[in-house]
């Protein structure tokens, strides 16, 4: 029975860059290299196992053993990347901050997290002490190539060698396995005579045994090898059906992108007080983008209006919702929510160009740092768009009607109880459930983002602090001053709740409570 390792990745990904290669090449490793498995092995010996009995004497003898290529067993897999922006400090210009970036591809191979990879030794055989104690490093091994390829390694049973589908191909031109036929790549393993001798000058750091294998990528980059010393090349064959992956550049599954995420940042942020004024700038300014950037297009997204610049109907339009989220009295942070989403060719371009503005009631520039994107299912930790029961209003809520007095639909249920009545109508209006309790909240007791109540007279403000009325825009709105309310219902509630006049631009806002 050929002796064998067994290596599963959890994330479903290898990340590792071939020797010789460039990571922005977008060529992966694979199969994973013998020469990368040993060196991974022997790392996790010296530095967790570096005072185990016995292991010096054992490890080398295995180690010459597992010199000599292994055989495959691959699962199916295929080629993937995804592509980062990084900040280039050396390209940063003051008046084009967002323009300095750096365009770096990572690359990995991507399979079933549950699918093992085989290597295996047909001629090798350990004894019983040799396989506990290559076990025992094993089980310890937690990555393999860069740090993000998280994997699960077992000694593993193979008793039909036929099921090998990546096999070295012999000096003589015929593979291990002589029935397989396919395509071949060439990887890095051990060179039995030479992987632990020593080939450095006295610049390079000595590793402790002083083997080749051992020697830092760093010094050997500095010294110049074409390839490292103790290795050499393995060309392999793969079976017809277990091709090497193509690099294939797709686009990711399209999903509902409901909520786009800001955090602010100013010499002198604005006052939570300003939180309708503030949401309208912003909205002014996207729109503005939107027109530019699409040949002065409207976005009924954006605007709320259809083609014609009537209202639409309903609420599936965008919500600019500023908040203080540490009660501090200054606004920090900006959520732009859409019930409908946002449509990633226009709207979603648009948001992410959108990196300043200016403060209400003053010229001081406003920089917006993008920190989050998503669905709904992905705003749990977000304050406003995550799930309670409870819920207390952070900003007034101002009825969208006047208190009627006569007619058929004159309010019976007294002045008093009317913003609790059109409070009730808009939570209906809006897709909510009944409430089961619904009581006055009579002034704004600011929440840390611990959920610990501030509630000193510095930053315990009345609702009639806040502006209540839209600078830009008129919109529907009755008379009264504005309130607060605390919401309970049966069951956990999704959020955003914005309701009554000015809620698309943050007024009528509630938070969990």
């Amino acid at each position: 029975m050929a002796f064998a390792i067994g290596i599963s990745f959890p994330a479903g990904r290898f990340h590792a860059t071939p020797w010789g290669g460039h990571v922005n090449e977008g060529i992966p490793e694979w199969p994973p290299a013998p020469w990368r498995l040993i060196r991974a092995i022997v790392a996790v010996w010296k530095r967790k196992l570096n005072h185990h009995p016995n292991l010096d004497d054992i490890i080398p003898r295995v180690l010459s053993k597992l010199a000599t290529p292994p055989s495959y067993k691959l699962p199916p897999a295929e080629a993937s990347h995804t592509v980062h922006f990084m900040p280039s400090h050396a390209n940063w210009k003051p008046e084009a901050p967002h323009k300095a970036k750096d365009q770096v591809f990572d690359t990995f191979i991507a399979l079933d997290p549950l699918a093992e990879v085989i290597a295996a030794w047909p001629e090798v055989t350990l004894d019983g002490r040799e396989t506990q104690a290559l076990g025992e490093i094993l089980s310890r091994m937690t990555y393999l190539g860069r740090a993000e390829s998280l994997v699960s390694v077992r000694i593993a049973d193979l008793r039909d060698p036929h099921l090998l589908n990546c096999v070295p191909l012999m000096s003589s031109g015929s593979s291990r396995n002589s029935g397989l036929r396919g395509e071949t790549v060439r990887v890095m393993a051990p060179d039995p005579d030479t992987w632990n001798l020593w080939s450095h000058n006295n610049d390079a750091v000595k590793p402790e045994p002083c083997w080749n294998i051992l020697v830092e990528t760093m010094d050997l980059h500095a010294q110049r090898w074409s390839k490292p010393p103790g290795s050499r090349e393995i060309t392999y064959v793969l079976e017809s059906s277990t091709k090497r992956p193509k690099i294939i550049r797709r686009q990711p599954s399209p999903k509902t992108v409901n909520f786009v995420r800001y955090a602010l940042d100013a010499q002198v942020l604005p006052l939570i007080t300003d939180t309708v004024y503030m949401a309208e700038i912003a909205r002014r300014y996207l729109q503005g983008i939107f027109g530019s950037r699409f040949s002065g297009a409207v976005s009924q997204v954006f605007s709320g209006k259809n083609s014609d610049g009537k209202p639409l109907q309903g609420h599936g339009h965008a919500f600019f919702l500023p908040t203080d989220e540490d009660a501090d009295m200054r606004l920090e942070h900006l959520t732009i929510f859409s019930p409908t989403g946002f449509d990633p060719a226009r709207e979603l371009k648009a948001l992410d160009l959108f990196n300043t503005m200016h403060s209400p009631k003053t010229s001081v520039d406003i920089n917006l740092l993008l920190v989050g994107t998503g669905d709904i299912s992905l705003g749990a930790e977000v304050p406003i768009l995550s799930k309670a029961s409870r819920w207390r209003s952070i900003t007034p809520f101002v009825p969208v009607r006047h208190y009627k007095t006569r007619g058929k639909k004159k309010d019976t249920c007294g002045y008093e109880a009317f913003p609790e009545t059109v409070l009730r109508e808009e939570l209906l209006r809006h897709g909510f459930q009944e409430p089961v309790r619904i009581s006055p909240a009579p002034r704004c007791d600011l929440w840390n983002h611990a959920g610990k109540c501030i509630g000193n007279s510095a930053i315990n403000l009345s609702w009639l602090q806040f502006r209540r009325e839209r600078v830009f825009g008129n919109g529907r709105r009755g008379l009264h001053p504005g309130c607060g309310f605390e919401i309970e219902f049966n069951a956990p509630v999704q959020g955003p709740i914005a309701l009554g006049y000015g809620c698309h631009y943050g007024l009528g806002l509630f938070a969990p409570a």
